[in-house]
């Protein structure tokens, strides 16, 4: 065999092993960590649109014990004290949609377990996520917390809750507790 034959073959076999390295890294961070944009990729085209992605993954969040737990202890704690006018409160979120009438709260109100979770800004300074009280449409009248990211989140209540809104996609993660995402 010449060598020029012998290095174009050698050569061929280091890029096919390259390949067989990278695709195989891939599909280890797709599989150790669905989250990651190999993960996310990979679920893409499992028929799981980025939508329902950030919706099934908060559905993990929230269902992870003691998350849930504290998250909605939290909520029935939050709810009672804006009954009785003793929770500070900034405004209304500019990033809810206007159909769903809420309240955010002040930031030194979230407790620190939603701050472990989720953080408390996102890369430009602003809060992210906010809290939120929603309010029955028409009333002052608290019937959840909301957890909200710009076009999804999560909104808790007591067992008996159902939204009182219609979001393009939502999930129950527990009788009360609900993973919603607003537009397609």
């Amino acid at each position: 065999m010449g060598a020029a034959k012998k290095l174009s073959l050698s050569v061929f076999l280091s890029l096919g092993f390259i390949l067989v390295v990278v695709v195989g890294l891939f599909a280890w961070r797709a599989e150790t960590n669905n989250r990651s944009i190999p993960g996310r990729i990979v679920r893409f085209f499992r028929g799981e649109s980025g939508d329902e992605q950030k919706v099934n993954d908060l559905v993990k969040d929230v269902s992870r014990p003691p998350t849930l737990a504290q998250l909605q202890a939290w909520s029935g704690e939050i709810l009672a004290r804006f009954r009785a006018g003793k929770v500070r409160t900034n405004g209304v979120s500019e990033n809810m949609p206007s159909f769903v009438p809420n309240i955010r709260l002040e930031r030194d109100e979230r407790p620190d377990f939603i701050n472990q979770q989720w953080g408390k800004t996102n890369s430009s300074g602003e809060e992210d996520p906010e809290v939120l009280i929603l309010l029955a449409n028409g009333t002052h009248e608290p019937e959840a917390v909301a957890i909200n990211w710009y076009l999804y989140g999560i909104a808790v209540g007591p067992a008996d809750y159902h939204l009182s809104f219609d979001p393009y996609l939502v999930t129950v993660a527990k009788p009360g507790v609900f993973v919603y995402h607003f537009y397609k």
